[in-house]
């Protein structure tokens, strides 16, 4: 049996999640301004309440915690920054099961900023948004919380730089929103979270840049409905699938690297679209059963009706093709691939089946590395 990487979720555990979702979800919202403010309105030290903090600003306040650790759930329905000391000094964890550490809601546009603070070790979800909001995470660690990091919902949007996002279950970042609001992501790691590091659903958009993407459960980061990502200067490494691309979603990704994944750099399934420039995909298929016959793992495996754009890269050194179509001529159990792959003359493919599980196999399709001097194992496609 050929064994491939895809999105495997199952229904018990999904439908786990989206009950937790249910319990944490809530509605109404006041009316407020959007405006930023830099100095502290407010400082809580440890042993007070934010929440009763919180109820008592205005729009627009700058509530700063100072060093310390709090025990409590948060909700906020207007604009304001909660400022920690720093993500080292300044940390919250969740009091109550099935309830977000921190909860922001609005029903109209309101504009929050979590800055320099750690929220962990929660029975829950570490930040929600939910209707209409503007969330800004600066400076920030989200880690270890019993449901993903932060997740996006609704017509709320994400502007998260600096921070790190790790150890959280399902997902280090959830974006799940109704309509094609964009989430930006810079300079940011993402590490063992469960699932995936960050995983995009619904109509969601992101620009994702100079960050990384280590060691999570399924891939670095699922792209999945009509979803949309926009991808650079970014690192894959050690995570089971570097990128993962199915349904109708889209990804364009440059100047990354997707090294040492456990089975496949890159999967694009469905009829879902991947556009790949300026970037390497290199030495994927690091797990053991990887050497085996029977077993495929790809710097890039293209399944369905998927379509791979793939221009002035390089693809080397993975255990088995550099990129594979799911075909029979190319070792799989059945064909199930009628999509379209478009390689520019400036893309390098070498090194690739380190296994030597293709030897005599020759690189089967129309393509320019279909010639009996290139080695066997770098290219399969129709």
């Amino acid at each position: 049996m050929i064994f491939t990487a895809h999105r495997l979720v199952s229904a018990a555990v999904l439908a786990m999640v989206l009950g937790l979702l249910s319990l944490v979800s809530g509605s109404g919202a006041e009316r407020v301004s959007v405006f930023a403010q830099s100095d502290c309105t407010v400082t809580v030290q440890p042993g007070e309440s934010i929440q009763k903090a919180i109820d008592g600003a205005s729009s627009g306040a700058v509530i700063c915690l100072a060093a310390g650790m709090w025990e409590e759930n948060i909700e906020i329905v207007k604009s304001l920054t909660l400022r920690g000391a720093g993500q080292k000094q300044t940390k919250i964890i969740g009091r109550e099961a099935y309830k977000a550490v921190i909860k922001i809601v609005g029903n109209t546009e309101i504009a929050v900023g979590i800055e320099k603070l750690t929220i962990s070790d929660s029975y829950s979800i570490g930040i929600q948004a939910r209707g209409e909001t503007l969330v800004t995470i600066v400076e920030s660690q989200l880690s270890h919380n019993s449901g993903p990091g932060i997740i996006i919902q609704d017509l709320s949007r994400a502007i998260i730089s600096d921070s790190k996002i790790s150890s959280n279950m399902t997902a280090g970042i959830w974006l799940w929103v109704s309509a094609p609001t964009q989430t930006t992501i810079s300079n940011s790691q993402f590490s063992n979270n469960t699932w995936h590091g960050i995983w995009m659903i619904g109509s969601a958009q992101a620009t994702i840049s100079n960050s990384q993407f280590l060691d999570n459960g399924i891939s670095g980061i699922e792209i999945s409905d009509n979803a949309q990502a926009v991808i650079s200067d970014s690192h894959f490494i050690r995570n089971m699938v570097g990128i993962g691309i199915q349904d109708s979603a889209q990804a364009f990704i440059s100047a990354s690297r997707l090294f040492h994944n456990v089975i496949n750099g890159v999967l694009v399934t469905d009829r879902a679209q991947a556009k790949i420039t300026s970037s390497l995909v290199e030495g994927n298929g690091i797990m053991d059963v990887c050497k085996e016959k029977g077993v495929l793992c790809n710097g890039i495996t293209l399944r369905r009706q998927s379509q791979l754009e793939l221009s002035n890269s390089k693809v080397f050194n993975n255990t088995d093709w550099g990129i594979a179509a799911y075909l029979k001529k190319c070792s799989y159990d059945y064909d199930e691939f009628v999509g379209k792959v478009t390689i520019d003359g400036q893309t390098v493919i070498e090194g690739n089946s380190t296994s030597n599980n293709q030897k005599g196999m020759g690189n089967p399709g129309s393509h320019p590395w279909n010639r009996p001097e290139v080695p066997d194992g770098q290219v399969c496609l129709p």
